[in-house]
């Protein structure tokens, strides 16, 4: 792949590749942490580990016994073994659910908005914005 190509095709796809996913994740984060959502019940079923202990995959069931999904994740619970219960609270997010008061998954997928926004933002200077001044000042010159 030339140089151009990757500039014009392939780096706006691999922003877009962040930009997407950080889009669709930081709107549940945030209304978790702002106590918004259907609050309910986590019940760890598998623990996936990570540095520092477990990714908890779990059944979610609401307070009211209405809401309930199957293999959701969750950080933060406190949970150290499988079968053990925490609160949480569901804000729709595509895979996960929340702890009770919002966890902190939220900080960092703010952070990854912001960087995929700046990645834009740089791209959208550096290349389409440099190419058209390029442009009209060849038509002026």
């Amino acid at each position: 792949m030339s140089l151009r190509v990757f500039k014009w095709v392939g780096l706006p796809f691999l922003i877009l590749l962040f930009l997407v996913p950080a889009c669709l994740d930081v709107g549940a984060a945030w209304a978790a942490k702002l106590g918004q959502g259907v609050q309910g019940t986590f019940t760890a079923t598998v623990c996936e580990p990570e540095k520092t202990g477990c990714f908890w995959i779990g059944n979610f069931v609401s307070s009211n016994g209405g809401d309930q999904r199957n293999g959701v994740g969750m950080n933060d619970t406190g949970i150290t073994a499988v079968g053990q219960q925490a609160p949480a609270v569901d804000t729709g997010d595509r895979v996960d659910v929340y702890p009770a008061g919002g966890g902190g998954d939220f900080a960092g997928d703010t952070v990854f908005l912001v960087l995929a926004l700046t990645a834009l933002g740089i791209w959208i200077t550096m290349v389409p914005v440099k190419a058209a001044r390029r442009r009209s000042a060849a038509r002026a010159g």
